[in-house]
């Protein structure tokens, strides 16, 4: 009689902090907050009314689930009380591939991709109530993600008259636990 340990790989969402100190300055003007919304998190205080973006090189998770979707929540504040409308938040990338020799270009393919929250009424931290996700089919084949975190409130979507704090982004993504 033979005994035998078999292992089973279990599917479970992964999920990684990317903190604004670990941001770069991007498109438009923000500005760096040390102490955002009467609190101690540090953050970007993204205007009302322009695009900007903050910067980060992500390599694709080693452990990532091929075929699965990356998926990015945001997690902000607004600066001030009231507000009424919407904020228009979302990322815009590049995807490279595998092998270093592979010829990039000088100006890759950018993609952007956005979703619409709705901001409190007060200066309180919020998570989106949806995500915006690079697919997995676009994925294949790639390691590294040149992203930037933006705020589009150059798009009519975009209806808080706000400026906002973002504090942090939640990447998630499906992998395996051991």
């Amino acid at each position: 009689m033979s005994s035998v340990t078999q292992h089973t790989l279990h599917p479970w969402k992964k999920k990684i902090p990317i903190y604004a100190i670990d941001l770069a300055e991007g498109e438009g003007q923000q500005t760096w907050e040390p102490a955002v919304s009467g609190g101690v998190s540090p953050g970007w205080l993204m205007p009302d009314g322009a695009r900007v973006g903050l910067n980060k090189d992500i390599m694709v998770p080693y452990d990532w689930i091929p075929g699965t979707d990356i998926k990015f929540y945001f997690v902000y504040s607004p600066n001030s009380m009231g507000g009424t409308g919407n904020i228009v938040l979302g990322i815009d990338y590049v995807l490279y591939a595998d092998s270093i020799c592979s010829s990039l270009g000088m100006n890759p393919a950018r993609t952007v991709r956005t979703i619409v929250d709705t901001p409190p009424f007060g200066v309180v931290m919020k998570l989106t109530d949806t995500y915006v996700a690079i697919p997995g089919s676009e994925l294949r084949g790639k390691r590294q993600i040149q992203i930037a975190f933006i705020r589009a409130g150059d798009l009519a979507e975009d209806t808080d008259n706000r400026q906002h704090n973002l504090i942090k982004v939640i990447m998630e993504y499906e992998s395996y636990q051991p």
